[in-house]
């Protein structure tokens, strides 16, 4: 019959001075031989101190066995995962060693043979084990002080944990505030033009990431939209993202080509980008004249355009190169298409599609299409809108794992007869009269009212009059393009020249409340020209300045 007595865990020398305390109070009940406990005491902790110092783990098990001639055998078993050896005191105490390898580890195990010494051998068994096992007060202080170690342990690593949580907080935070900085959030944003409408969103998740969307007009004629989808997360996303975007509006400033745009903005972004951030991007620029649409899609979820409600939507599945950022030098491609009157031009993130229900269900970009098929569609703001709620019913609770970002543009078929006038000028002062003259008559000649010829004329003449007073820094001749298109709604004149990097209208506009010797001088011309015309607009274009001037006709107000 074999009892087990236990196992001791030996982690430290006092826990070797109170197995041997306990070693001799339970040798005295098994043996009446009073040197044995002594001895047995002795030896087991002096093993434990050697492989104490050995090993970085070290348990102590004894059992106790009932031999039938009349014997007791003590078994004691030293396990560690290191290396046990054996030595003389010990082999010399016990009757026998023996040393095998473990599961974890190696043993080395001593039985020592013991007269019985009469009575219950199961009461005797449990009395020894009731020794071994009980803990004394030392025993007892050191477990409420190992405890206490612990307490303060738990408790600090929950004073990190916290404040990494809010550091982690506090960095997701900064990271949506970028993020939602750099987006245009006023609707309508162009409430004075009639050729689209357009209207996006951006519902973030916990973990904010890089999700992005931008509009903006180039020039007159030409508007820039897109969405993208930034890598990673947090501060570092969003930082990437707001380069990407500014790099973006910068390169489209001179250029209509959208592979263009997206060539020179990888080739940036690709150089020395250690951190192997990259984006997705899916970008458009429309003639809202025309209807022609010229796209780019790097790497980025296909959009879709809705020409007909119920119908099938067009997928722009076309992919002109790999996502932004990661190879250099890609010589990106472009992809063409004509919008008619009430079509619309849906662009999205994967939040979207990738969207997760409590059954782990993807959204999906046929649930997109089947949702699209099914709608009524009456106007931008509530397609994106409907698409999100469907979206958060059809979480249905779950976490938003991503950002989910939608953008929608209707164009409304805006083609229309526009009358140009183009005229070259040199930069000298008499050219001024030549082309007011030129101006007028070709106003005149399609009924535009005298009050918004005059308003014109007078910028016109301040603006070339400081270009060719103070825009070149040579005596040479150079040339002043002017262009003025007459719209059904409205009068455009765009003045560009080759001088000096200059916008005028980044100037303070003077204090007409202080007496005239109190004044700074110059501004008031430019002042007046705000005041003339119901928009003004200045770029730095392809080594230009394009200054664009827009009137309202017939009375119409631009908001």
């Amino acid at each position: 019959m074999i009892i087990d007595l236990g196992h001791i865990n030996v982690n430290s020398v006092g826990t070797i001075q109170q197995i041997r305390k306990k070693l001799l109070v339970a040798g005295s009940r098994l043996s009446a031989d009073p040197i044995l406990p002594t001895r047995l005491a002795s030896i087991v902790s002096q093993t434990c101190k050697t492989y104490l110092n050995q090993a970085d783990h070290l348990v102590l098990g004894m059992q106790l066995t009932d031999q039938d001639s009349g014997y007791l055998t003590l078994l004691l078993t030293f396990s560690s995962r290191n290396h046990l050896p054996t030595f003389s005191a010990l082999t010399n105490f016990f009757d026998n060693i023996e040393k095998r390898r473990a599961n974890e580890g190696y043993e080395v195990i001593g039985q020592l043979a013991l007269p019985a010494s009469g009575g219950s051998f199961e009461l005797l068994g449990e009395e020894i084990r009731r020794i071994l096992q009980e803990k004394s007060r030392d025993e007892l202080m050191e477990e409420i002080k190992a405890k206490n170690e612990e307490l303060n342990e738990s408790l600090e690593n929950l004073r990190t944990t916290r404040s990494a949580k809010e550091r982690m907080e506090s960095e997701l935070n900064i990271g949506r505030d970028i993020q939602m900085s750099m987006l245009p959030l006023d609707f309508p944003p162009f409430p004075h033009r009639h050729e689209f409408d357009i209207y996006a969103l951006l519902h973030p998740a916990r973990e904010v990431g890089g999700d992005f969307y931008d509009f903006f007009f180039i020039d007159e004629n030409h508007f820039c939209f897109c969405v993208g989808d930034v890598s990673g997360k947090g501060v570092p996303a969003s930082l990437f993202m707001a380069v990407t975007k500014t790099m973006i509006k910068s390169k489209a400033a001179d250029d209509y080509s959208t592979a263009s745009i997206i060539t020179q903005v990888n080739d940036e972004l690709s150089k020395d980008n250690k951190s192997s951030m990259f984006v997705t991007l899916f970008i458009c620029i429309l003639n809202v004249h025309t209807g022609k649409m010229v796209f780019t899609n790097a790497g980025h979820n296909p959009p879709y355009i809705i020409r007909e409600a119920g119908k099938d939507p067009e997928r722009l599945a076309t992919l002109h190169g790999p996502v932004l950022g990661a190879i250099e030098e890609m010589a990106y491609k472009e992809g063409t298409t004509i919008l008619n009157t009430d079509d619309y031009v849906l662009l999205y993130t994967d939040g979207v599609t990738e969207a997760m229900n409590l059954a782990n269900e993807l959204y999906s970009e046929q649930r997109l299409v089947n949702f699209i098929q099914r709608i009524s569609v009456t106007g931008p703001d509530p397609l994106t809108e409907s698409i999100l709620e469907e979206i958060k019913t059809f979480e249905n609770g779950a976490d938003q794992a991503d950002d989910i970002t939608l953008l929608t543009l209707r164009y409304k078929g805006a083609r229309q007869e526009a009358q140009t006038l183009e005229i070259l000028l040199e930069n000298r002062m008499e050219e001024i009269s030549r082309f007011i003259q030129t101006f007028t008559a070709f106003a005149k000649e399609h009924q535009v009212e005298n009050s918004v010829i005059q308003k014109f004329c007078l910028s016109a003449d301040d603006m070339l009059n400081n270009i060719i007073s103070y825009s070149y820094t040579d005596e040479a001749t150079h040339e002043i393009k002017v262009e003025a298109v007459i719209y059904s709604n409205r009068m455009v004149m765009v003045i560009s020249d080759d001088g000096r990097p200059f916008n005028p209208f980044g100037l303070n506009p003077p204090d007409t409340t202080l007496p005239l010797e109190e004044r700074q001088i110059g501004g008031l011309g430019i002042h007046l020209v705000q005041n003339l015309m119901d928009e003004t607009d200045y770029q730095r274009r392809a080594g230009y300045n394009v200054v664009t001037l827009s009137k309202y006709l017939n009375g119409e107000s631009p908001v």
